[in-house]
């Protein structure tokens, strides 16, 4: 399946220094600003990587109950069980995953950009690839129960570890700059008594 939606209307070519911990990202506040669908998800925290010649941004939030979402400041998001509140929606996880590509000065001519997701957040780690495309300016928010991505092992009821990976590839398959991030959602039981 190609990567959907990573070549979105195009941004403003933006060179960001590398970032140690998560981040709000500009091109994303102004990708999606304030109130835009409902809620502002400009501040969003993404795991941002970033050379001369591209920078990708994995992150996390809410869905329709603001943006910010509990994390540890490095690559992992705290979600929580259930369905979204959002009555368009109201068969989606309580959450969503959100990744920007935005090229640098140098641009990045042959480059292909990959999105990878664990194809069972129930057991370890197996990052399954959704397919590459022309590395572009892009950005999009996706939520683990869109209908195509139904091929995952995922269930919003219950605990899960995912983990999300986004690269960008040179023509010989060299890794240009990486971002992962993986969103944990503990036992819905273990929240409560958290409580």
């Amino acid at each position: 399946m190609m990567l959907r939606s990573i070549a979105l209307a195009a941004l403003a070519a933006t060179s960001i220094g590398a970032q140690a911990a998560l981040t709000t990202f500009a091109p994303w506040a102004a990708y999606w600003p304030q109130g835009t669908i409902g809620v502002g998800i400009d501040d969003v925290f993404f795991n941002v990587q970033s050379t001369e010649r591209v920078t990708v941004a994995l992150g996390a939030h809410r869905r329709t109950e603001g943006a910010d979402m509990p994390n540890n400041g490095v690559d992992t998001f705290y979600g929580s069980a259930g369905f979204s509140p959002d009555p368009s929606a109201p068969t989606y996880a309580r959450w969503n995953f959100d990744f920007m590509v935005v090229l640098g000065t140098a641009g990045c001519n042959g480059c292909l950009t990959e999105l990878l997701i664990d194809s069972d957040p129930t057991a370890g780690v197996t990052l399954v690839s959704l397919g590459t495309s022309a590395t572009a300016n892009g950005a999009a928010s996706w939520n683990m129960e869109m209908p195509f991505l139904s091929g995952f092992n995922f269930n919003p009821l219950a605990q899960s570890s995912t983990a999300f990976r986004l690269r960008v590839l040179d023509a010989a398959g060299g890794v240009v700059a990486l971002s992962d991030i993986t969103v944990n959602v503990p036992e819905p039981g273990s929240l409560a008594l958290a409580g």
